[in-house]
């Protein structure tokens, strides 16, 4: 069974959505029932397309009016394998939304803290 939430940043003021086990016929639904016009929808539907053969992906979009990011797994179980996944993933959101997009290149500590309350936030609200 599909399941799909926001999961909040907490200090950072961003959001993402996790998708776990959804396609992307699935994703656009549930975009459709709780935000139908927003330009996260339009994008997710014209640009976001999940990996072949991949366990995970984290996917974002930007544009001046509009930011967006997926965090896409196939599934998130409690097993090394789906929990390193999900690590991986969330390095990836690390690495674009803060030191990226924040410039947050030196806060190392800072970014061990975010990737801690993402893993143990999905994990809490996944499994």
């Amino acid at each position: 069974m599909a399941r799909i939430w926001i999961q909040d940043w907490g200090t950072y003021g961003e959001q993402t959505l996790i998708c776990v086990g959804a396609n992307k016929k699935e994703i656009v639904a549930h975009l459709k029932k709780t935000c139908p016009k927003s330009q996260f929808l339009y994008c997710i539907s014209k640009f976001f397309e999940i990996p072949k053969g991949c366990d995970g992906c984290f996917w974002t979009h930007y544009n001046p009016k509009y930011r967006g990011s997926i965090l896409w797994l196939k599934k998130l179980e409690y097993t090394p394998e789906s929990i390193s996944v999900l690590s991986h993933e969330v390095c990836h959101a690390i690495r674009r939304l803060l030191i990226e997009e924040r410039n947050m290149h030196n806060e190392v500590e800072a970014q061990c803290y975010q990737t801690e309350f993402l893993i143990k936030n999905i994990l809490l609200k996944g499994i």
